[in-house]
């Protein structure tokens, strides 16, 4: 490759839930000359599906998508297509997240309030295998290192990551049917989660419930 960027060109498949945002990846990545997107995915699932049948280079990708959340489907993408480059887009960059999310196979991990430029960069970086996360991401780690919190995301080996991602939103303050809702299941199957989280970690009220997921990282009290 040299010491430049790959001069191929660079296909990328895009994932966000809002219909908005996707197309205005695309307006922007279209004023890209070595930059292509062969596909837009609403949900994880069918992300997880267009990788399979698109095979693009480089995923760019929402981290909170309904029916399978990011960094759920970074993991099955990395199982199954370990050459297809992930980034993430998040709100999220706690340090356990963020390492979560590298864990499961994600090169690059950026936040949501980053500038066209850095996303640019950041698929650049991963379309030539180094990883890349922004400033704004590599601080969160820094800092949670100088504050001597863990990085390990505690609860992971206990849960599963849809029972995470509703551990997240129960925290939050999300109903059963607010949560439904959202990631599109049934209220019935939202408050089984409920009853199974609560059940392996040993916690029986909501403030309980807060008080994990701001330890492992899922919440912030800011």
């Amino acid at each position: 490759m040299g010491g430049g960027w790959a001069i191929s060109t660079i296909r990328i498949l895009i994932a966000d839930d809002h219909l908005m945002v996707r197309q205005g990846l695309v307006a922007m990545l279209a004023t890209q000359p070595d930059v292509e997107v062969v596909g837009e995915a609403s949900d994880g699932q069918q992300l997880v599906e267009l990788t399979a049948s698109l095979h693009p280079g480089v995923v760019l990708s929402d981290i909170d998508l309904p029916k399978l959340d990011g960094i759920e489907a970074t993991g099955q993408i990395h199982k199954d297509f370990s050459d297809v480059a992930i980034v993430l887009l998040a709100d999220t960059c706690s340090a356990p997240v963020i390492i979560r999310a590298l864990r499961k196979g994600a090169l690059g991990y950026l936040a949501r309030t980053e500038d066209f430029k850095q996303v640019i960069e950041a698929l650049k970086s991963v379309s030539a295998g180094k990883r890349y996360l922004s400033s704004q991401v590599s601080d969160h780690i820094i800092d949670a290192v100088v504050a001597g919190k863990s990085l390990d995301e505690n609860l992971d080996a206990q849960l599963s990551d849809r029972e995470l991602e509703i551990l997240q939103l129960i925290a939050e303050g999300l109903t059963s049917a607010e949560i439904a809702d959202k990631l599109e299941i049934s209220k019935r199957t939202a408050e089984t989660h409920r009853t199974n989280i609560m059940h392996k970690l040993g916690i029986n009220s909501q403030i309980e419930i807060i008080r994990m997921a701001f330890r492992n990282g899922l919440i912030s009290l800011d």
